[in-house]
């Protein structure tokens, strides 16, 4: 009955305690007692592994690949890096999903 009752209140078929007239007044500062500031210090937490690659590529770090290396020098889009070779100036562009598969190698 516990999940029914919150799937009803989350779609606005039934009444939260928040909605009720007669609620306590502490509940008009829900929240404000909390300390928000440092729930989750990004020290703590992993990046996914794409959010990795995002910030290799923004950091132009480069990347060997094929035994040539590549500079991060755009985007083609939000799912693309483009990479200038180091020599010859040639332009390749690859898919984050291809980068992340190379991102053990890109990290070295």
């Amino acid at each position: 009955m516990t999940l029914q009752l919150i799937r009803r209140v989350l779609q606005g078929r039934a009444p939260s305690l928040l909605d009720l007239p007669d609620r306590p007044a502490a509940y008009n500062d829900v929240g404000r007692l909390c300390r928000w500031g440092n729930l989750f210090p990004t020290s703590k937490l992993g990046r996914s592994r794409y959010e990795r690659v995002v910030t290799r590529a923004i950091g132009g770090k480069r990347l060997f690949l094929d035994g040539r290396w590549f500079v991060p020098v755009g985007m083609h889009g939000w799912s693309h890096v483009i990479f200038r070779g180091e020599r010859g100036g040639t332009t390749r562009t690859y898919s984050m999903d291809y980068l992340v598969r190379h991102l053990d190698a890109w990290e070295r």
